[in-house]
């Protein structure tokens, strides 16, 4: 992990907000999740504590990033976001063209370690409230993932979802007629990204967090003296509420945008956010791979997973039961059947030398349990492979051939 002058803060769930606790497999997953360091993206925009805000709102604008890291002399001290530039910058009433970066800097840097699952990657974000981390590789900074990484990724993996079934916050508005710091003021006390900007009953436009940076942040406008109808975004774009969560997340990439208008017919329902679609679809995976593990311990057959180093990443209570393990940790982050599971140990080897050349393996067995006990078992294994199509382990089953 990084040290305290890259300005890093690891940030990993607890053990019972990652996995089921009545699983034997801390690092097992039903889902051959992608790696952050595979969605991330490598370019890391940085940027000179003592710039100034408008400086940086300019950098962010013409690059279309949500994030800029803050170094100084090689060393990372911090980031700072739309949302930094939104509460720090414009909503306390300060006048933003005399401030620098480092006054409105978030400190320290969120990070995540580059192996790790998209879905871990998620869960942080989510139990920590952030839309972006710095991945590291070898406590160094490699790359950032955000929050459009997590939705495109994590929508790939679940079955269609409608927006009415995630809708559960209406939208607050605004008259057009208001001025961008009386709009600022209203994003930050509701926790909000962005307003919908009314002119009577009617949906004129909206107003972001990057149309605060772009069109008045980075062209150091005053915001007291700036009306939302000059710089909000528009036209709206709109969907039903019966619209696929699938649909949406398409719409959102394809449109570069980060929120959507749920219309009625004629009637605003509200808005839906990336941070919707991300805490629905972290939650729907997570309850589907904690159902599916419930059924696995509790499965007949003797079910284990390995990494591509054939060392045990899984195995269920059946497993353990047909080899006397009365404690995972005995095998798991272990070399797959240690050599005192076998009778003969150069059959180890040779099973070893069939994996790393052969796609899908059946092989006949001679094993000890523990407690010594005989054990004719055939062994089924087969890759494991993530949404890209490459190999990241295998999966299999130990059949009990033993004649009792």
């Amino acid at each position: 992990m990084a040290t305290n002058k890259l300005g890093l803060l690891p940030s990993q769930p607890s053990q019972n907000q990652i996995q089921d606790s009545s699983l034997s497999a801390p690092i097992a997953t039903y889902r051959n999740w992608l790696k952050a360091g595979e969605v991330m993206s490598e370019d890391i925009a940085t940027i000179d504590p003592q710039s100034t805000v408008a400086s940086a709102a300019r950098i962010m604008s013409a690059g279309k990033i949500s994030c800029l890291i803050v170094s100084s002399d090689g060393h990372l001290s911090g980031g700072v976001t739309e949302t930094d530039m939104l509460k720090k910058a414009v909503a306390d009433g300060q006048d933003f063209r005399k401030m620098k970066v480092e006054q409105i800097m978030s400190s320290p840097i969120r990070s995540i370690p580059h192996d790790s699952s998209v879905m871990d990657t998620s869960r942080i974000m989510e139990i920590e409230n952030i839309r972006r981390l710095v991945v590291l590789k070898e406590g160094e900074p490699v790359g950032l993932i955000t929050q459009t990484d997590m939705v495109r990724v994590l929508a790939s993996y679940t079955a269609s979802i409608e927006v009415s079934e995630i809708l559960t916050r209406e939208a607050v508005v605004i008259a057009s007629s208001a001025t961008v710091r009386e709009a600022a003021v209203l994003m930050s006390s509701q926790d909000v990204s962005c307003l919908v900007v009314m002119n009577d009953d009617t949906i004129v436009g909206i107003f972001t967090e990057r149309d605060l940076l772009k069109r008045v942040v980075a062209l150091n406008r005053d915001p007291t003296k700036i009306i939302l109808r000059e710089v909000m975004s528009g036209p709206v774009v709109t969907i039903p509420a019966n619209y696929s969560l699938m649909s949406a997340t398409k719409l959102l990439e394809r449109e570069g945008i980060r929120r959507l208008v749920v219309m009625e017919y004629d009637t605003l329902l509200g808005v839906i956010t990336q941070t919707d679609i991300q805490r629905v679809l972290t939650a729907t995976l997570q309850e589907e791979e904690q159902r599916y593990f419930r059924l696995l311990s509790e499965s007949y057959n003797s079910v284990f997973t390995v990494d591509l180093n054939f060392k045990t990443t899984y195995m269920n209570n059946a497993f353990m039961r047909l080899l006397d393990v009365a404690d995972p940790n005995e095998l798991i982050d272990k070399p797959f059947l240690p050599e005192r599971f076998w009778e003969v140990p150069e059959q180890r080897n040779q099973l070893m030398g069939q994996l790393r050349k052969v796609g899908v393996v059946v092989d006949e067995l001679s094993l000890k349990t523990t407690k010594g006990n005989r054990l004719s078992a055939i062994l089924f294994i087969m890759p494991n492979k993530d949404l890209t199509g490459k190999v990241n382990g295998g999966q299999g089953i130990l059949y009990d051939m033993t004649i009792k």
